[in-house]
């Protein structure tokens, strides 16, 4: 009910809102608790690092990183954004030994600049697959991409057979292998800042018998989770597939 404190937790008070505003809001939200967290940012937060990495430990994904490794040919990358548009991330995943390499390759808030940045690593790299979740907030971006793609050279067949838009059990199955090989130790990554805070930040939300990547508040960027999680999921289902007419030893 004091006003100095009102100012405390709303710098535009007296510029954008004035008290007499926050008085009503005071008056109609009660004593409920919507008034000291809508307005005054009253919650249960964590107050150090104990309640976060909830879904995997942060120690297992510290062990796992390598700051030499890197991937070998071919490699898949994959694209993803944050619901609000705020950010968007292009990561890669390849082999690294017996192990699968996965990297943040760009990260910068905004879309727009996502299409022809992809369309540019893929006239470099030449991979086997671009993942994009067509029903995620990166599904809008898929014309784009696909527009980006023809204007560097790829005919309309080879821009369908490259890009590989998972369907929802599958962002299932993603979800569980990217798990899956953290735990048995055959993930390996550059401890890159994104990728840690994305992880710091996920949980779980349930596909079916399955589960995807969620975010723990609208604050948390996880486009560089999943962007990776996607990305290891395609190169899996492209690179680790014999090659038509290989022999079958019987």
């Amino acid at each position: 009910d004091d006003p100095a404190a009102w100012a405390v937790a709303n710098p535009a008070l007296g510029i954008r809102i004035t008290e007499e505003h926050i008085r009503n809001e005071r008056l109609s939200m009660g004593g409920s608790g919507i008034f000291e967290r809508e307005r005054l940012g009253v919650g249960m937060y964590p107050a150090d690092g104990t309640d976060t990495w909830r879904v995997i430990d942060e120690d297992v994904w510290r062990a796992l990183a390598d700051g030499t490794s890197s991937m070998s040919d071919p490699v898949a990358f994959a694209l993803d954004t944050t619901p609000e548009r705020s950010h968007t991330a292009i990561c890669a995943a390849g082999a690294n030994g017996d192990a699968r390499h996965v990297e943040v390759i760009d990260h910068r808030p905004g879309t727009g600049w996502a299409p022809e940045r992809l369309a540019e690593l893929v006239t470099k790299w030449q991979p086997c697959a671009v993942v994009i979740d067509e029903g995620g907030p990166a599904g809008s971006l898929v014309p784009a991409v696909r527009k980006a793609l023809k204007d560097v050279g790829l005919s309309d067949d080879e821009v369908e057979n490259l890009l590989l838009i998972p369907k929802t059990r599958q962002v299932a199955a993603s979800a569980g292998q990217f798990f899956d090989g953290v735990a048995e130790g055959h993930i390996v990554h550059l401890d890159q800042a994104p990728l840690a805070t994305a992880l710091a930040g996920a949980d779980k939300r349930p596909i079916g018998d399955g589960w995807g990547w969620a975010r723990r508040g609208v604050s948390v960027d996880i486009s560089p989770l999943v962007g990776c999680t996607l990305a290891a999921w395609g190169h899996a289902e492209r690179a680790d597939v014999e090659p038509e007419g290989a022999p079958n030893l019987w």
